[in-house]
């Protein structure tokens, strides 16, 4: 199987777990679909993150969700979330999403290539782009991490009685590994 059509499966795959969990009639109290239908509103986060997210998707935060197009909602009072495509009683709009998303995908990746491929004329400017470009990657992911960090840092507060110890450690070698990342990418881009 090529690699985009694996992503786009893995992509369906999620979001299907996640249609599963917000249309489950039992976690209606925790998290359910939106009065129209095209959004889900999460009633309890901290139940959500502590029961479902794992035993649904492996996670225990909604970060991985804007990966997927899912938005928070700006206007909403409560925790609510929407995605074009992802809709009430329309499963089948699912791999549209991931579609939709792969294409979006591989169109900046084309654009960003060209513009790229314009401005590089010989060994210093491939040189210098790969640089701007582990440094722009490390930017991200350091911004992303950070907020990651965040919020294991607030979810570590709530979880401490909670959880075993054994979580914890597992949760530390994640952080840790996580520095490794970070750390191995500011060796690239010094480089």
């Amino acid at each position: 199987m090529d690699p985009e059509a694996l992503e786009r499966k893995r992509c369906v795959e999620f979001l299907a777990k996640v249609y599963k969990m917000v249309d489950e009639p039992s976690t209606d109290s925790i998290i359910s679909w939106g009065p129209n239908g095209d959004t889900f509103i999460v009633s309890k986060p901290l139940e959500c993150c502590r029961d479902l997210l794992p035993k649904y998707l492996g996670l225990s935060n909604f970060i991985l969700f804007q990966n997927y197009g899912f938005k928070k909602v700006v206007e909403s009072r409560l925790l609510e979330y929407a995605c074009e495509g992802f809709v009430k009683d329309q499963p089948e709009g699912l791999e549209k999403i991931a579609k939709r998303r792969e294409e979006k995908f591989n169109e900046e990746c084309d654009k960003l290539h060209e513009e790229r491929m314009k401005q590089m004329r010989s060994k210093e400017d491939r040189k210098r782009h790969l640089k701007e470009m582990l440094s722009k990657l490390d930017e991200k992911y350091s911004k992303d991490v950070e907020r990651f960090m965040q919020t294991v840092a607030y979810e570590r507060e709530w979880r401490r009685e909670a959880f075993p110890k054994e979580l914890e450690d597992r949760l530390q070698l994640v952080l840790d590994t996580l520095q490794d990342l970070i750390n191995s990418t500011n060796d690239l881009v010094q480089v």
